[in-house]
C-alpha cells in the first residue's frame, strides 16, 4: 500500500530542512539519496505478525481500525511487518490488512506516530495490471509512483464508511469503461505478502529509472515548498549520480 511513500515523505521533508538548512546541501543530498534507496529496493523482508508481536499502543491503534472496518463488511486477514522499512527508517509500522466477502477490496490500516490519525487505504487490483487505491495518506501522494498505480487521496478525517463507499463507485466506473477486465486483489495472507513483493520491487525499478526523485517531489518537501531549496538539492543529486555513473564506467 502506501505507507513506505508516507513515511518516505515525513523522513525527506525532516531531512531537507535539517541537513540541508543546518548543513551545507551537498550533506542533505546525500542523505535524501540514501532514504530513497533505503526505502525502495528490489526485495522486501516481509514477515506475518502474531498478536504478541505487537506493541500494547501500536496494537490499540490498529484494534481501532478494527472496529471501524468490520462493520462496513472488511474482516482482519492478516499483520504484516516489512522489515526492510523498519530498519530503513528504525520505525516500527506493521500493517493490518482486511478483507471483504466480494473479494474486490482489501483495506490496509497502519499507524504513522507522526500522524494523528489511523492511515487507512482502500485497494483493488485489476487483471490488466493497474492497482487503485483510495486513501487519506495525502502527504503520500507527493510521491510519485509508476503509471499503473492509480491513486485518490481524501482528506484524513473522512470516515471509513464514505471513503470504502468512495472506491467502489470509482471501481464501478473504471471496470464500466474497460469491458473483460476483472479483479484480481489478494485475499489470502500468502497472496497479500507477494503482491506487496512484487509492487515493491515494480516501484523500485520506476525510482531506479527514473533518478530516484524529482525537483517536483523536493519543493512539495522543502520548507514553504521554496524552489531555491529543491534546486540546491536536487542539483546535488544530480551530482553524485553522475559522479556514480562515472566511475561505473
Amino acid at each position: 500500500m502506501l505507507a513506505i511513500q508516507l513515511a518516505l515523505f515525513i523522513a525527506i521533508a525532516f531531512l531537507i530542512y535539517y541537513l540541508t538548512v543546518k548543513r551545507p546541501t551537498r550533506y542533505g543530498a546525500q542523505e535524501i539519496l540514501d532514504s530513497v534507496r533505503k526505502n525502495f529496493t528490489e526485495y522486501r523482508d516481509l514477515r506475518t505478525l502474531n498478536k504478541e508481536d505487537i506493541p500494547a499502543q501500536m496494537a490499540e491503534k490498529l484494534d481501532e481500525a478494527k472496529r471501524l472496518l468490520e462493520p462496513l463488511g472488511l474482516h482482519h486477514l492478516c499483520d504484516v511487518e516489512d522489515r526492510t522499512f523498519t530498519k530503513a527508517n528504525n520505525l516500527f509500522v506493521p500493517i493490518r490488512y482486511f478483507t471483504e466477502e466480494k473479494r474486490d477490496t482489501i483495506a490496509a490500516a497502519y499507524y504513522h506516530p507522526a500522524l494523528r490519525y489511523i492511515v487507512l487505504d482502500f485497494g483493488t487490483d485489476l487483471s490488466d495490471g493497474r492497482q487503485m487505491t483510495t486513501s487519506n495518506a495525502t502527504a503520500a501522494g507527493n510521491i510519485l509512483v509508476p503509471p499503473h498505480v492509480l491513486r485518490k487521496f481524501l482528506d484524513p478525517m473522512t470516515a471509513a464508511g464514505d471513503m470504502l463507499e468512495k472506491h467502489r463507485v470509482w471501481l464501478a466506473e473504471v471496470m464500466a469503461t474497460t469491458p473483460g477486465v476483472r479483479t484480481v486483489t489478494p485475499d489470502t495472507p500468502g497472496k497479500v505478502l507477494d503482491r506487496y513483493q512484487q509492487g515493491n520491487r515494480e516501484k523500485w525499478e520506476f525510482h531506479r529509472d527514473r533518478g530516484w526523485i524529482s525537483f517536483e517531489e523536493l519543493k512539495k518537501m522543502a520548507p514553504g515548498q521554496s524552489e531555491a531549496v529543491a534546486r540546491r538539492v536536487y542539483a546535488e543529486i544530480q551530482k553524485i549520480l553522475q559522479k556514480e555513473r562515472d566511475e561505473a564506467r
